[in-house]
């Protein structure tokens, strides 16, 4: 999709906590959401739409297993 990832921490909770502590490998891709669940919250849609082309790209990759590692 032409983008580099990047590692970012970021304070709060997703369900990618509880299956990496249970042994699968789990990553939260942003999606362009700013300000998430208070007063100001809103999302820049070039960022969602950028967040649509790397999930399309990973679905249809055949080079992606579900494992993540290229080939397989």
């Amino acid at each position: 999709a032409g983008m580099e990832p990047q590692l970012v921490v970021a304070q709060g909770g997703s369900d990618a906590n509880i299956f990496n502590r249970r042994g699968l490998e789990s990553v939260v891709l942003g999606c362009g959401m700013y300000g998430a669940h208070g007063n100001n919250e809103r999302a820049n849609l070039a960022d969602m739409k950028n967040c649509a082309e790397v999930l399309m790209h990973l679905i249809t990759d055949s080079r992606v297993s579900l494992r993540g590692k290229a080939g397989e």
